[in-house]
């Protein structure tokens, strides 16, 4: 099944990097450098993260990154421009089951979900904005809320935008073919949690933010009571079978900005 995944993902990244190459041999044949700097900007980032601030940093608009985290079913977001990004880092907005089953159409028709709506008019103070989704390999990942501080929608035009975000997007799903192949080396087979490798190197980041910014950080451990007795009275196929029960509670009742 994983050789399976990652032929498919090796063919659909290959398709891409096509897209790519077109996009950027039209962006020079039109000589635009605006776009053209985009290009070399997000092709020098290393992660999703740190593609988005840079598509951030580069664009005249203000806006914010919200991911989307389907365990819990909540957008958070992890990055702004126009507002101190650390005022409003991890605020989670929890989709209703109304709101799950049109969450694409409605994004589509740029409605947001309520809780994001009022997250937007009563914390950020913007009523008009333009709306832009991203999924690769077709499933919603993140949205980006884009506005113009002062502008009202009827004086607001995304044209000028198009050609930067499609760069953008096409960078992003390119980073994302990678990440998803490095997955299989930070994430545990069985229980689709990340492994001790990921938790290293997350723990570290976190614990510097905390020391960073004066926050505590809080560590959970779960052990599981007489774990070598059942593997030896039930044998390694049920003890799978618990495994993966508990990593599934765990992700569905981890807070949004839990690890």
């Amino acid at each position: 099944k994983l050789n399976e995944e990652k032929l498919a993902l090796t063919k659909e990244h290959r398709n891409l990097l096509t897209q790519l190459s077109d996009l950027q041999a039209k962006t020079e044949a039109q000589t635009s450098d605006s776009v053209s700097r985009l290009i070399k900007l997000c092709h020098s980032s290393h992660s999703k993260e740190e593609l988005v601030q840079n598509f951030l940093d580069h664009i005249s608009w203000c806006g914010i990154f919200f991911r989307y985290l389907p365990t819990v079913q909540s957008f958070v977001a992890t990055a702004a421009k126009g507002l101190d990004i650390e005022v409003i880092k991890g605020i989670g907005t929890r989709l209703t089951e109304e709101e799950l089953k049109n969450i694409g159409q409605n994004l589509d028709q740029g409605i947001l979900p309520k809780n994001m709506e009022d997250f937007m008019k009563s914390i950020v103070k913007v009523d008009h904005y333009f709306l832009r989704k991203i999924q690769p390999q077709k499933m919603l990942e993140a949205i980006f809320v884009f506005w113009k501080p002062g502008q009202k929608s009827d004086q607001l035009s995304f044209g000028g935008m198009e050609n930067n975000f499609s760069v953008f997007e096409l960078i992003y799903q390119n980073l994302h073919f990678l990440r998803r192949a490095e997955l299989f080396d930070i994430n545990d087979a069985l229980t689709e949690l990340h492994n001790q490798v990921y938790f290293q190197k997350k723990i570290k980041e976190e614990v510097s933010r905390g020391q960073r910014f004066k926050l505590p950080v809080s560590l959970v451990l779960l052990s599981i009571d007489r774990f070598p007795e059942i593997e030896k009275s039930l044998g390694k196929n049920n003890r799978d079978l618990i495994l993966k029960s508990i990593a599934a509670i765990v992700q569905k009742t981890s807070r949004t900005n839990d690890l």
